[in-house]
């Protein structure tokens, strides 16, 4: 980078941001909602008991309402950390205008965690599996491999739960554990693509780009 303007010289210098980075507790921020083409919400905790998030908008409109659940809590008191601004207390949503493309990054205390999802689980062995996707055994659990978008293999589930006019949360288990040939350019993201169709519906079809969890050594 050769030249830098004035306000990205005071990101960098940004002493709430630096604090984030270099937390004594050193744990990285995790994915822990996407939804596809709208927004990404990324936690991580802090060495003093505070959490970070960041949410980033994909879609093509502004986002205003952000329910707090999605990062892992019913309550909490906010803070914008760029800003430094304290946003308050707030229960179950908060409301802000995010534009499209833009981010937010929030630090929460005095959190309230939200009561755990009943989760509905479908397993490999309730699901067809369509080639060449097949079926393989992780330790002593069977996963599906070998999926990829455009129909060249894939898994389907029947009789899911949903319709109506309420939103269905969907909590997918998968590992992206290889890297990309180009993994240290760090200007090429490194995902696995994949498409969730629902009921065969082409105006129903989903994106969806599941992040790096690990990294497997080819000489195994």
């Amino acid at each position: 980078m050769e030249r830098m303007d004035q306000d990205t010289i005071e990101m960098l210098k940004n002493r709430r941001v630096i604090a984030v980075n270099q937390d004594d507790l050193g744990k990285s921020i995790t994915l822990r909602r996407r939804y596809p083409n709208h927004i990404d919400i990324w936690t991580g905790p802090m060495k003093d008991g505070s959490t970070v998030a960041i949410i980033v908008n994909w879609s093509g409109e502004d986002i205003k309402d952000i329910p707090l659940d999605d990062m892992g809590f019913s309550s909490a008191r906010l803070q914008d950390v760029w800003s430094g601004i304290d946003i308050g207390h707030k229960e179950k949503v908060y409301q802000s205008v995010i534009p499209t493309h833009g981010s937010l990054f929030l630090k929460l205390t005095e959190t309230k965690p939200s009561p755990p999802k009943a989760w509905t689980r479908f397993t490999i062995d309730t699901a067809e599996v369509v080639a060449p996707a097949k079926v393989a055994m992780l330790g002593t659990v069977k996963v599906a491999t070998l999926i990829a978008p455009e129909g060249q293999g894939s898994v389907v589930w029947n009789d899911v739960p949903g319709g109506g006019t309420t939103d269905v949360v969907i909590s997918l288990d998968y590992i992206n554990a290889g890297a990309s040939e180009s993994y240290e350019d760090h200007g090429n993201l490194n995902f696995r693509r994949a498409v969730i169709v629902v009921n065969d519906d082409p105006n129903l079809h989903f994106p969806i780009h599941f992040p790096v969890t690990g990294v497997v050594s080819a000489s195994f």
